[in-house]
């Protein structure tokens, strides 16, 4: 839960207050049912219905009064979004070991290894920051789902490793070396598809995005990255044979650089439809989402290309 001082006395009690309403909810609509289902009478539904709404309208409007004053109070004692990715306190690198942020945080000396990060390109387009948040020893993410802030430790001591994901390392060069140079171990996910213009119209060429995969190889060794082809997209200009083609001739290239390649199908939620549907109607292709048998069949055979190339 965020921190709200200037409403509520302490954090327990902002959490107290939280829980009864949830409660009061729970009891409202348990009340509704009754009336409705055993004893025949409106009165009582209205009451438990009128009862679970406007708790639950008190329990929403606490939850973001909450994260409002808590992002407010952060964003007030430091800079650390500062030239960083977009949004006030939306800081894009997060951590499997990231608690809630308070002054008692991270009471064991515990290492983590940090994902930077997979909601943002930081390599290709936040290297400045990045640097500059490693040399401050710390940086703070916001949940994206509640709006709690956590701080996240990054000196070396708390540091197992970082796991960087990006589509463009070129300029993060610098920043590696930077990053090795202090000891922290780290490991690039690439992702490297060949897709025509209208599936990725801002990407590498391919061909750019090998040879960066390749300096990696020279300078850290063929495990500092993994190759990613990934997400599969099913189109009437990547049909499962452009697949084939294509995995063979980037595996091709690729081939002594990495021992590690990564594949799975794009999973088609609602914005994802909407994205695909708008380009097809655009670049006049189609798209669709096979089924399980047709998936496993593809990912088989570029399995067994993977293989055959080491």
């Amino acid at each position: 839960m965020p921190d709200d001082k200037g409403q509520l006395p302490n954090d327990g009690v902002y959490r107290a207050i939280l829980w009864a309403l949830v409660l009061t909810v729970m009891a409202g609509a348990v009340f509704a049912i009754v009336g409705e289902t055993v004893l025949h009478d409106p009165v009582m539904v209205r009451v438990g219905t009128g009862a679970a709404l406007v708790a639950g309208a008190i329990y929403v409007f606490f939850r973001r009064l909450g994260a409002r004053r808590a992002a407010k109070g952060e964003a007030g004692r430091s800079d650390a979004g500062r030239g960083g990715p977009p949004g006030a306190m939306s800081i894009p690198m997060n951590s499997g070991g990231a608690r809630r942020r308070d002054r008692k945080q991270w009471p064991r000396p515990q290492a983590a290894i940090v994902s930077a990060s997979y909601r943002s390109d930081i390599p290709a387009f936040y290297g400045d920051w990045f640097m500059r948040r490693l040399d401050a020893g710390f940086c703070r993410v916001v949940n994206p789902y509640g709006g709690q802030i956590h701080e996240i430790p990054l000196t070396r001591e708390r540091v197992e490793g970082f796991v960087f994901w990006t589509r463009n390392p070129g300029p993060f060069g610098a920043a590696l070396a930077e990053v090795a140079g202090r000891g922290y171990p780290f490991v690039v996910q690439m992702t490297v598809t060949g897709y025509p213009r209208p599936l990725e119209t801002s990407v590498l060429a391919p061909e750019r995005a090998v040879a960066l995969i390749e300096g990696l190889a020279r300078r850290y060794g063929p495990r500092a990255a993994v190759w990613r082809y990934d997400p599969l997209l099913i189109t009437s200009l990547t049909p499962p044979e452009w697949h084939r083609r294509t995995f063979t001739r980037l595996a091709r290239a690729i081939s002594g650089n990495v021992d590690e390649v990564v594949f799975s199908f794009a999973h088609i939620y609602a914005k994802t439809k909407a994205n695909l549907t708008r380009a097809a109607g655009r670049h006049s292709f189609t798209w669709d989402d096979p089924p399980e048998a047709e998936k496993r069949a593809l990912l088989a055979d570029l399995a067994g290309i993977a293989r055959g190339f080491g």
